[in-house]
């Protein structure tokens, strides 16, 4: 419990990137242990990715309200994961999707704001530097008056030296 979150780190230390097989069983592993989450889960915040689509499905089915956190248009994601390029269709189609059943969209940059509203096809799309609130999640921010995860945050996290993991807080 840091800064008076609780939090519950799932995390998929896969090695060096393996192609198509080995990133899709990281990713499979980790939504695989993030969907035993959602029964205590509230609210899921996510990256967009085209990755976190089950995710995305499975708290439409459950009727959970999800954030989506929006870095970058969809092309960016195959810089990143130059195997997956050549279904690039597809998987923009995927996230596309993901943003139209997004309860909201968090951008870190203006641009991205109209994007994302853009794709989504509606207004609740926001801007929020860095994808975080400042004004709530900061070392005095508000603590959880119950023992139970209210969110659940999918998406790859660089400090956690991981391909994948799971916040939940």
């Amino acid at each position: 419990m840091r800064r008076g979150y609780p939090v519950v780190l799932l995390a998929e230390h896969g090695g060096a990137r393996s192609g198509i097989a080995g990133q899709l069983s990281r990713y499979a592993r980790i939504t695989a242990a993030s969907l035993t989450k959602f029964g205590r889960t509230d609210l899921v915040y996510f990256r967009a990715h085209f990755a976190a689509f089950v995710i995305a499905l499975i708290a439409r089915i459950l009727n959970k309200p999800t954030i989506q956190e929006i870095n970058g248009v969809y092309a960016e994601a195959f810089v990143t994961h130059p195997h997956f390029a050549r279904l690039g269709r597809a998987l923009s189609w995927m996230q596309r999707r993901q943003y139209r059943w997004a309860s909201a969209l968090i951008a870190v940059t203006p641009q991205l704001v109209t994007w994302g509203a853009e794709q989504g096809g509606h207004g609740r799309a926001y801007h929020v530097g860095n994808g975080a609130n400042t004004e709530r999640f900061r070392p005095d921010g508000p603590r959880a008056e119950r023992p139970r995860p209210y969110a659940l945050f999918f998406g790859g996290m660089s400090f956690f030296a991981s391909s994948a993991s799971t916040v939940v807080v």
